[in-house]
């Protein structure tokens, strides 16, 4: 048997190794930063930036068309996210969120039918994914196919009670379209109850992250708390205690403020307005 020249080895692990260290994600990674922080138009530039280096790998190159995709979408640039997310698909790179974000580029645009067929596409893959049969749904509600979207928000309580007040919202707008007015009026008044309910939830379980001293997931569950309830005192006074814990005194001030409009802890929360002044 012929032995390999140890040169000829040392040459060949040279190259590989070389060739592992050629590629630079780092740029990718300040993009990523900058899209966490809500910085979409930073994040673009970057990608743009990292693509355009020619220094990554096949999964690294697919993952930054992804991301890059994501951003444009949140800037509103459907057609440049649209070619991004082609991208993925054709690069086989997370198919199912690419075809629920090829689905949601073009239910922006007002293509349902083409949305629809783009949540079937990702529902073949994740059939038990509650978001992909409720936006699926709003799409059957947009082209008029009602018994369609009925049976996707049923589906879609099945799966996830989280959405329990939406459903009862979006089942009320079909059963007013049907003409069945009873049904239509039982629907909004559990959507306004499951809603109340679900947000004491989304309190409650703030406040047990807030003494948990977990700030950060005790600001974003009392945001939930907040949209599904935007009257919410208590969530006001306890999501400004949290950023108070982030050390964001001015969104704490305003939080603070905004629930003196609701007259909740009023001695307290303006005692603690004062104190943050100064």
């Amino acid at each position: 048997m012929r032995a390999f020249p140890l040169v000829s080895l040392i040459a060949l692990l040279t190259l590989a190794a070389s060739t592992a260290k050629a590629e630079d994600t780092s740029l990718c990674e300040k993009a990523q930063e900058a899209a966490r922080s809500g910085d979409h138009t930073k994040a673009v530039g970057r990608f743009n930036g990292c693509i355009q280096l020619g220094k990554l790998r096949t999964e690294a190159l697919a993952d930054a068309y992804f991301e890059r995709g994501k951003s444009l979408l949140q800037l509103g640039r459907l057609n440049s996210a649209l070619t991004d997310f082609n991208q993925t698909v054709g690069m086989r790179y997370k198919l199912d969120e690419s075809y629920f974000h090829r689905a949601l580029i073009f239910a922006r645009a007002y293509k349902h039918g083409l949305a629809i067929v783009e949540y079937g596409r990702a529902l073949l893959i994740k059939p038990e994914d509650p978001k992909l049969y409720y936006n699926r749904a709003l799409s059957h509600m947009a082209t008029h196919d009602h018994q369609k979207a009925l049976a996707d928000l049923d589906r879609v309580e099945k799966l996830d009670q989280n959405y329990v007040g939406a459903l009862d919202y979006n089942r009320g707008i079909v059963f007013a379209k049907l003409k069945l007015y009873d049904k239509a009026t039982t629907a909004f008044d559990q959507s306004i109850h499951r809603r109340w309910n679900l947000a004491i939830r989304y309190l409650s379980q703030g406040l047990n992250f807030l003494k948990a001293k977990q700030h950060d997931l005790a600001v974003a569950n009392l945001n939930y708390a907040i949209v599904l309830r935007p009257n919410f005192g208590d969530a006001y006074t306890y999501r400004g205690l949290a950023r108070e814990g982030q050390k964001k005194t001015a969104l704490a001030l305003g939080d603070y403020r905004k629930a003196l409009e609701f007259d909740t802890t009023v001695e307290w929360t303006a005692k603690r307005i004062e104190q943050l002044r100064y």
